[in-house]
């Protein structure tokens, strides 16, 4: 048996927000999956405007300091794109459609949906399995070009090999779902928040149904809001009923939110952690507080994705 098939190289996630980025590095060997590098590192005030990177360089530079402090050039990397920033839906095609004929399919609906738009865009898309149908689930994702392959190039040029772009609410849910694994009939709401800025998306064992973003400063309405937004989503999609809650924040929005939680949410709530669950590949133990483990769900969800072959 070749070494290479116990012990994978390793792949890191990357994830870069206004309040810094978050590096979490793992590999998957035959006991499991082993945190190798947890990093964060904060990040100039003016490298994001209006939620998107405008200060290229600067990040390039902040980068590349801490891949070449962290001895991690040419290590294959996933960066995540805000949901913000990419347009996402499912479709139904007939079945039997092959390969090309599908891809014809999804650039004729994002054609649809975005009449008039200038922008070169990047689409993706997925066959998901459609029980019961006779019709295939089709996932589209796209997003501008020139914004992300700018992305791409600035990641690489600081030492990374990028390999994956991945969807930041898709990595949270990858994070999430080791710690506590979804049940196949399961709606799950979960709450995220870090910095000042909190999400909360809907899933159920095939699809994200719902996600909101807003900015969460304010630590006298915070639990307020939190209810607003299920009132909202469950306005959006009728009589849904939400199973499970999870809590994915910082200790002091926990502190915000426990008392409340305890005594007026009807439904099964839990505080997923997936650093619990991953064993550390040195002989002193790679820390990622208690307090502060949300910091890198997106970051270690990144770093879950499979390695494309290329």
């Amino acid at each position: 048996m070749k070494l290479l098939s116990l012990f994978s190289r390793p792949f890191i996630g990357l994830d870069i927000q206004p309040h810094g980025l978050r590096l979490v590095q793992l590999r998957k060997n035959r006991r499991g999956t082993q945190i190798e590098r947890v990093i964060a590192a904060d990040l100039p005030a003016a490298i994001f405007n209006d939620g998107k990177i405008e200060d290229w360089d600067a990040l390039r530079e902040t980068l590349t300091a801490v891949i070449r402090n962290a001895g991690l050039r040419n290590v294959a990397a996933a960066i995540t794109l805000p949901a913000s920033l990419v347009r996402m839906q499912h479709v139904r095609f007939p079945s039997g459609l092959t390969d090309k004929a599908v891809a014809a399919e999804v650039d004729a609906q994002v054609r649809r949906d975005l009449p008039g738009m200038a922008e070169v865009l990047r689409v993706d898309f997925s066959i998901l399995p459609l029980a019961g149908s006779c019709d295939m689930n089709v996932f589209i994702a796209a997003a501008r070009q020139a914004y992300l392959s700018r992305y791409v190039d600035c990641i690489n040029a600081a030492g990374l090999r990028v390999k994956i772009v991945d969807v930041d609410i898709y990595a949270l849910l990858r994070a999430v779902n080791y710690a506590v694994p979804e049940s196949v009939n399961e709606m799950r709401a979960i709450f995220f928040a870090v910095s000042e800025t909190a999400s909360l998306l809907i899933h159920n064992s095939k699809e994200i149904v719902f996600h909101s973003q807003w900015h969460a400063a304010d630590k006298i309405e915070f639990a307020a809001r939190l209810k607003s937004q299920l009132q909202v989503c469950r306005a959006a999609l009728g009589k849904m009923q939400i199973d499970r809650l999870s809590v994915c924040c910082n200790r002091k929005y926990h502190e915000l939110l426990q008392q409340d939680l305890n005594q007026h949410w009807l439904m099964k709530i839990d505080y997923p952690d997936p650093f619990m669950y991953l064993r550390s590949s040195r002989p002193q133990k790679l820390a990622v507080a208690e307090d502060n483990s949300a910091e890198y769900l997106v970051a270690c969800g990144a770093a879950m994705r499979e390695i494309p072959q290329w």
